[in-house]
């Protein structure tokens, strides 16, 4: 429960840094033969319904229930494909219904190419992921993932410098974006990523236009929270909400009358 309760701390004093509009979340992948924590939802036991990765982010984030899923909970899509829960013969046939039928791909080639590309678990690696809220966890986390709005997405990319300096460099398809590029990259290179929500991530699991997604190493995230935090004496833009500039004197429509004395006591 210690361990638990860490976790649960810094949640809080995340969110009190960068007031997100849903719950941080915490994602634990469980390997062959570990056992999955008490008290959490399996898509297919609990609700009847197998789910996408994604849309177990949704329900984490907004309902702020913890879920848990295996292969057998899952829809097939690109996410069990990358996450080594699902084979297929051919990969050539996702390329070409890429081209054919949504589309994403001018050719068969370039959607291979972008296959190619994308991080993925080897088969058997990954046995089930947990997903929960940061702020009363019932997993230690691996990745820790965070939606946010461009604002508050600056102020986690100026955190993560905070103590590394350089740049944040992130790569981007607009497919399988939150389990490629969020979850199996980060954790496969030990890297924060800022991730722009793929077509999955918008049409099943409801992610909003003014959404985009962070994700880093759960052993990262005390570093990231002490670079969020706002401290004496900082300037106002650094924290969330921006703090506009309102010591001006303002250019006002009314100077005319100012001027002709049509106003008492001018």
């Amino acid at each position: 429960m210690a361990n638990l309760e860490k976790w649960v701390t810094l949640g809080k004093d995340l969110s009190a840094a960068i007031r997100p509009r849903s719950f941080p979340l915490g994602i634990k992948l469980i390997k062959p033969g570990e056992a999955f924590p008490e008290k959490v939802h399996f898509p297919v036991k609990d609700m009847g319904i197998k789910i996408t990765l994604c849309q177990a982010f949704t329900m984490g984030r907004l309902y702020g229930q913890t879920i848990a899923m295996t292969r057998d909970d899952a829809v097939f899509c690109p996410g069990p494909l990358l996450w080594g829960w699902e084979e297929m013969d051919d990969e050539a046939d996702l390329a070409n219904f890429w081209v054919k039928d949504l589309p994403f791909f001018a050719y068969p080639e370039l959607g291979m190419k972008t296959i190619a590309a994308m991080p993925r678990f080897k088969k058997g690696q990954i046995a089930g992921v947990v997903v929960s809220p940061l702020e009363w966890t019932r997993i230690e986390p691996d990745v820790i993932m965070i939606y946010a709005n461009p604002a508050q997405m600056m102020r986690l990319v100026q955190g993560t410098l905070f103590k590394q300096g350089g740049v944040l460099t992130s790569s981007f398809t607009g497919l399988a974006a939150s389990c490629a590029e969020g979850v199996i990259e980060t954790y496969l290179n030990n890297v924060s990523r800022v991730v722009l929500p793929g077509a999955g991530d918008r049409v099943v699991a409801m992610d909003q236009d003014d959404e985009l997604i962070f994700t880093l190493p759960a052993d990262k995230l005390e570093e990231l929270v002490d670079g969020v935090q706002v401290r004496h004496g900082t300037l106002g833009g650094q924290r969330y909400p921006i703090p506009f500039n309102v010591r001006f004197q303002p250019q006002m429509p009314y100077g005319k009358l100012e001027r002709e004395k049509k106003v008492k006591g001018r």
